[in-house]
């Protein structure tokens, strides 16, 4: 439950965009089957919308936003690194940091090949590795909306 007046947090996953809105009316229906309760917001361009529209990325504290957009670039680094650990191994034999039993095994192939160029549908982050390689990210479901 919301209350009319409280600033939430609403993460766009596609844009990257956390957008703050404000409940500016609760309405409370209630009929023969029970009771049910919307709520609609305002957006910074003092446009209404209703909030069931938006989905359920609805935050009502920036820390959690934070926390929960934290966790995504990690596993989306975490992710790139370990297909590039992997393809390293495969093509070059490497030895090196990040290459114990706990590296989570990826389908070097699958992955390359399955890409989509970054133009494409913006499903893809272009990344600069530290050593200038850049990569095209695929971003995980989560992300995207």
């Amino acid at each position: 439950m919301y209350d009319v007046g409280q600033v939430l947090f609403i993460v766009i996953t596609s844009k990257q965009q956390v957008l703050p809105v404000q409940v500016c009316e609760q309405v409370i229906k209630k009929n023969l089957e029970g009771e049910e309760i919307s709520y609609f917001v305002r957006t910074p361009a003092d446009k209404t919308v209703n909030l069931s529209d938006v989905g359920n990325n609805v935050y009502q504290d920036i820390e959690e936003v934070r926390s929960i957009m934290l966790k995504n670039v990690r596993s989306v680094i975490d992710k790139v690194t370990t297909s590039a650990i992997d393809m390293a191994k495969i093509k070059f034999s490497y030895q090196g940091p990040g290459t114990g039993p706990t590296s989570p095994t990826v389908d070097i192939e699958q992955e390359f090949v399955s890409s989509e160029p970054l133009s494409s549908k913006n499903s893809s982050v272009r990344v600069t590795l530290d050593n200038g390689t850049i990569a095209n990210v695929n971003l995980p479901p989560e992300m995207k909306q």
